[in-house]
């Protein structure tokens, strides 16, 4: 049976997916820190990851992504979706809806999630992150995810060795 993971799942329920999130909601099937999956190494074969990266601490990024990298499966990838740090910041400075923009700059709308973004990234930025991490094979895609309604955002998708 395939292991898929939802980490940082708020109030978004991905079906197949273990949702995963630091407090709980009405969705929630595992509630855990995200930094340090309760997971044996390479069982999961599928991560995915939809505005929650940006609301880690910049110096706990790095071992966010090998804890995540030791639990996924060779071959296997890890998806993350986030807000494109460097056009919402063109857009707040163009007045382009500058409330929407500043809530995808610094979050924090929602208490209770812990939705404060600590960190803000592009493609090079999440890449590097990444590639440091160990992961390989890393692809700038579409996002899919509600937030493209809302503000600009990036997809990353990244391959374990």
């Amino acid at each position: 049976m395939a292991v898929a993971l939802h980490v940082g799942c708020g109030y978004m329920r991905f079906i197949g997916c273990i949702n995963i999130d630091c407090v709980p909601t009405k969705v929630t099937d595992l509630v855990a820190d995200i930094r340090h999956l309760p997971f044996k190494d390479n069982t999961v074969d599928h991560i995915e990851c939809h505005h929650t990266i940006e609301h880690i601490r910049r110096w706990e990024v790095l071992a966010t992504l090998k804890d995540w990298l030791r639990i996924l499966k060779r071959g296997r990838k890890a998806v993350i979706e986030y807000p494109d740090f460097d056009q919402n910041c063109r857009d707040y400075l163009a007045g382009k809806d500058v409330p929407m923009q500043l809530a995808f700059i610094y979050g924090g709308d929602i208490p209770e999630l812990e939705d404060q973004h600590h960190m803000g990234y592009n493609f090079q930025t999440l890449g590097s992150y990444l590639h440091t991490a160990g992961f390989i094979n890393m692809v700038d895609k579409p996002a899919q995810d509600y937030h493209t309604k809302q503000a600009a955002c990036l997809r990353i998708e990244a391959e374990k060795r």
